[in-house]
């Protein structure tokens, strides 16, 4: 008995890393857009920057997106300000919105996601519509969602005759990117002519060779 308990003790740490265990990391192209109406106007705004990435575990994916408001731009002057208005969002004290997806995988190109989303300090879940393609190193993921400001604790914006309407539409595309350093990658098998058309269409170039597997922008080139 105890020699079985040494010896499953001696095999817990391999079992641990025995794992299956990927990261892919977000790419700056796509874009994420915020769209929202007052009783004069609409407005939207397009994220100029935004981080992320996707983790790989045993099959099973989960991500998180993260939106900065100053790289935020607007089709309005003056929005950032009204951002950072203390009454309002307060961007300077929750500067970001952050988009945590849960589990799912890519492969089978799910039509909802379910996810958390962060906005001015509340977090609430919300449903994602998604539309896929996975192209291993690439996963490129759209989305779009509605969410009411009231939800998260924000009284919509107010100023004159100006109100701002309750709820925002956010849409999405992006790519992430698994990368592997001095490994055979000549296990990725692809629609050759499914990745050739998507990755020409957006512009991503992948690169394979022996000791690198990934996606240009990540190798700074």
């Amino acid at each position: 008995m105890k020699a079985m308990l040494a010896l499953l003790f001696f095999l817990l740490p391999w079992a641990a890393h025995a794992t299956e265990y990927e990261v892919y990391y977000i790419l700056q192209k796509g874009f994420i857009d915020i769209e929202g109406k007052t009783n004069f106007f609409d407005f939207q705004g397009r994220a100029l920057k935004h981080e992320g990435k996707l983790i790989e575990e045993n099959d099973q994916y989960r991500g998180k997106i993260i939106l900065h408001f100053s790289e935020l731009d607007f089709n309005l002057p003056g929005v950032l300000s009204v951002l950072e208005d203390e009454d309002y969002i307060n961007a300077k004290k929750y500067p970001e919105i952050t988009i945590n997806l849960e589990n799912f995988v890519p492969s089978t190109k799910p039509r909802k996601v379910q996810s958390l989303l962060s906005l001015r300090g509340t977090v609430r879940p919300i449903t994602i519509a998604t539309r896929f393609e996975y192209f291993p190193p690439v996963v490129q993921v759209e989305g779009d969602f509605v969410i009411k400001q009231s939800e998260f604790g924000i009284k919509p914006y107010s100023k004159g005759l100006v109100d701002m309407q309750d709820e925002l539409n956010i849409s999405f595309k992006v790519f992430f990117c698994e990368i592997h350093e001095g490994d055979d990658h000549s296990y990725h098998k692809n629609d050759a002519q499914a990745f050739a058309e998507l990755f020409k269409k957006e512009n991503i170039h992948v690169l394979s060779k022996k000791d690198f597997f990934g996606c240009r922008e990540l190798k700074g080139k």
